[in-house]
């Protein structure tokens, strides 16, 4: 079963399974205190455990929440929320290829302290270091194994293309790259030498903070203009399909963690907010030997329905009887009408359900009994506690 949570424009999904639970993405401060954190709480009363706390990447749409949850959550021999086996989240201790065991000069530490952002608690922005700190510097600081499944290195398809949990629980990892990590660092170098910063890079945790915050606050979008190129009266499955896309290349979602989740003989694919170049090669190549599309029994798609994500490539790799789509939809074109043409625009013989967590125009376009009927699908509403829980 897979528990989908309002999360505003970003991702919070709770896998249950007969071994435990797997947590994918926290939302924002308010996804977890209405809903994650009670959720927890009434599992942890039952004698459930998070055996698996996946954070796709440092965004504040995914990451937000999880600084909230491990906040409260306390030190991992006596969790006050739910006990937490181990933590993904690949941080800037995983990718840096260079550091030296020295302190930065107090203008430099002045100048990484500048990019620390500071919030009121009660709103939709980044929590301050002096509220909650990094992600990672609560983890470190409350004793959580963190990528203990990788030897404590990255995240990545080119050293471990499959994790094996347990004996019915296993992770085929799709993105991200050794380059798309490379990449990623020395995009946030160049910004903080923008920032002033010439100081060498050291081993003091402050850089782990000044990363974080620094990416969190990072605004670079993908190219989202060909999805608003359709009027929103206007839904020509045909024509949707013949859009040109422009694929996702921003640093940041190509260091989002993504992975079909195997899983009592079902196979699901998380796709976090992956670009297309990693996700369509890795899928190509794990899956040569099969008919596409390939066949899955759940897709969540990349970066909430946003066709700069979810490029005519996959859906030709991959199809599912089951898709997911989070997000609000309201301060981006979220999900994009060629994704939605993609979707069910392919032959299918099962009638394919897509699950939206808010009712969006994505789903009011969907939501209509002529394309329902002919393109052979159903639109499933998952807001509410008494639905939100999606079974496969």
């Amino acid at each position: 079963m897979i528990e989908i949570f309002p999360a505003i424009n970003g991702d919070c999904f709770l896998v249950h399974t007969e071994d435990g639970l797997i947590l994918i993405d926290c939302g924002y401060v308010s996804t977890y205190r209405d809903f994650l954190k009670p959720t927890l709480q009434k599992l942890h009363g039952q004698g459930k455990s998070i055996i698996r706390f996946i954070i796709t990447h440092i965004d504040e749409d995914h990451l937000q929440g999880a600084i909230k949850f491990l906040t409260e959550n306390g030190n991992t021999t006596d969790p006050q929320i739910i006990k937490i086996d181990q933590i993904w989240h690949n941080s800037y201790r995983h990718l840096q290829s260079e550091r030296v065991e020295e302190k930065i000069t107090s203008s430099g530490e002045a100048i990484l302290k500048s990019s620390f952002k500071t919030i009121e608690q009660q709103t939709e922005k980044q929590i301050s270091a002096e509220q909650g700190s990094s992600l990672a510097a609560l983890i470190l600081k409350n004793g959580y194994d963190w990528n203990v499944d990788f030897g404590g290195a990255a995240f990545s398809t080119d050293h471990f293309p499959k994790v094996e949990v347990t004996e019915k629980i296993s992770f085929e990892l799709l993105s991200p790259n050794d380059s798309s990590l490379t990449r990623l660092e020395k995009y946030w170098r160049k910004e903080l030498y923008r920032l002033g910063y010439q100081d060498k890079i050291t081993t003091q945790e402050i850089f782990d903070d000044a990363f974080e915050f620094m990416l969190m606050d990072d605004k670079i979008e993908p190219d989202e203009s060909s999805s608003e190129e359709v009027s929103a009266s206007e839904f020509d499955v045909e024509k949707l399909q013949k859009q040109k896309c422009d694929p996702d290349k921003t640093p940041k979602n190509g260091s989002s963690l993504a992975f079909i989740l195997n899983t009592n003989n079902k196979r699901i694919l998380f796709l976090g907010d992956a670009i297309p170049s990693i996700i369509n090669d890795q899928l190509a190549k794990k899956f040569a030997a099969e008919p596409k599309p390939v066949l899955f029994d759940m897709i969540k798609l990349s970066h909430h329905g946003s066709y700069a994500s979810n490029c005519p490539d996959l859906f030709e790799l991959a199809d599912a009887e089951n898709y997911i789509i989070s997000t609000k939809g309201e301060s981006k074109p979220h999900p994009s009408k060629p994704t939605l043409a993609w979707i069910i625009g392919r032959p299918t013989v099962n009638t394919r359900k897509i699950y939206f967590n808010y009712k969006n125009s994505g789903y009011d376009t969907l939501n209509d009994q002529s394309l329902k009927t002919k393109y052979k699908y159903e639109v499933i509403l998952a807001d509410q506690a008494t639905n939100r829980q999606i079974t496969i």
